[in-house]
């Protein structure tokens, strides 16, 4: 088997036969062995049962009727784990995903490890849709770019590989199961594939407030775990501004509760900060997982000295857009928290949390030659029993 197909429906039944006709055309004309997995949550009208009747029709047509769960991205997971393929393409029945574009999809697997038919690439864009709906999906395309770096990773049209999941734990809430997959599957190499995405032209649209909502959860799920840069910036700044209150309410408990003077009080109030900004950033910002007394007593001094290099850079381009560039002070400090923080974030990165090095043991000269010297005379002794 070449390519499973996986076809998540819900009360599809006008799309569903012109659909699997378009699909397995295409598979024939280009000489593709595949199998379509229609997979569809018990749809009130009964698109299973039209399904159904078709496997008769299309051999390698197989259905599965989900009943008591609802929800594309759950239902793409088990077409996923019933498929026969070790390539998986995944496409809406709505008449909105070209089948004629699966050829390409399969192909660009040959060198990808996943491929997307994407609206944001140069030949690519959307037709028919309202401004509301630009306006949505420009929206949740901003926050995923957060997440990811692939242009269009809200994309319902799109293959991988088998081994980009085999063995992950994926935990999808909604529609987006793409963006899931390039959060926390296992790739190397996206290529994405112009197409116009078309509007639905029979049936009606899922999107309603409840699909965002739970887009919006699925979203702040997966930044907590993505790797990008931008994702780890994002949970840098939020722990950064947690810190923040640390250091107030550290600063106000000092001077008004403890009546100590207010520069002490700062001083302390600065380590405290220090010192839950770096147990935030540990946990959640860069997500180091590394054990070790020491290490984390060298991380803590790591971060402590790049806090206070991040200070010394703040004061010190206050000083000049002030009192050299003659800027008004409260705009040259906004300027200097940014160049700052991107400091501080930056020497974080780059140092305090850098991942440790994977240490390979080398073997010794004279281990090797005596391996080679027992390895050669056994080898010579079973050839000359050979003989």
């Amino acid at each position: 088997m070449d390519l499973s197909i996986i076809i998540p429906t819900y009360n599809e039944a006008e799309n569903l036969a012109p659909m699997l006709a378009q699909v397995f055309q295409v598979l024939r004309d280009n000489d593709i062995r595949g199998e379509v997995i229609v997979v569809d949550d018990d749809s009130p009208d009964r698109t299973w049962e039209l399904a159904q009747a078709l496997v008769v029709r299309y051999k390698g047509l197989r259905v599965i009727r989900r009943q008591g769960e609802r929800g594309l991205a759950t239902a793409v997971l088990a077409g996923l784990k019933a498929a026969s393929s070790e390539k998986f393409l995944v496409m809406d029945a709505d008449l909105s995903h070209p089948p004629e574009l699966i050829p390409k999809l399969y192909q660009a697997l040959d060198k990808a490890d996943i491929s997307v038919a994407s609206r944001n690439v140069k030949g690519g864009g959307v037709r028919g849709w309202p401004l509301s709906r630009k306006a949505i999906s420009w929206g949740a395309t901003t926050i995923a770019k957060l997440l990811t770096d692939v242009k269009d990773p809200m994309s319902g049209f799109f293959a991988l590989r088998k081994d980009v999941v085999d063995g992950v734990e994926l935990d999808p809430t909604g529609y987006k199961i793409l963006l899931e997959v390039l959060v926390r599957g296992r790739y190397e190499r996206v290529e994405e594939i112009p197409f116009v995405f078309e509007d639905r032209k029979t049936g009606t649209s899922k999107m309603s407030s409840g699909i965002i909502t739970k887009y919006v959860s699925h979203a702040w799920s997966l930044l907590k775990v993505a790797r990008t840069t931008r994702a780890q910036l994002a949970r840098f700044l939020m722990v950064g501004g947690l810190g923040i209150l640390v250091n107030l309410a550290v600063l106000w408990a000092l001077v008004d509760l403890a009546s100590w003077n207010y520069l002490p009080a700062a001083a302390l109030s600065f380590v405290a900060a220090v010192t839950f900004n770096f147990a935030g950033n540990r946990a959640f910002a860069f997500r180091d997982e590394s054990r070790g007394a020491g290490r984390v007593a060298s991380q803590y001094a790591k971060f402590f000295a790049v806090s206070a290099g991040s200070l010394v850079v703040n004061l010190a381009a206050l000083f000049v857009l002030v009192d050299a560039a003659h800027l008004w002070y409260i705009l040259g400090q906004v300027i200097a928290i940014v160049a700052a923080t991107a400091c501080n974030f930056a020497g974080n990165k780059l140092w305090t949390f850098r991942p440790a090095p994977t240490v390979q043991k080398v073997p010794s000269v004279r281990a090797t030659a005596l391996r080679a010297m027992i390895m050669g005379h056994f080898h010579g002794y079973e050839g000359n029993r050979a003989r």
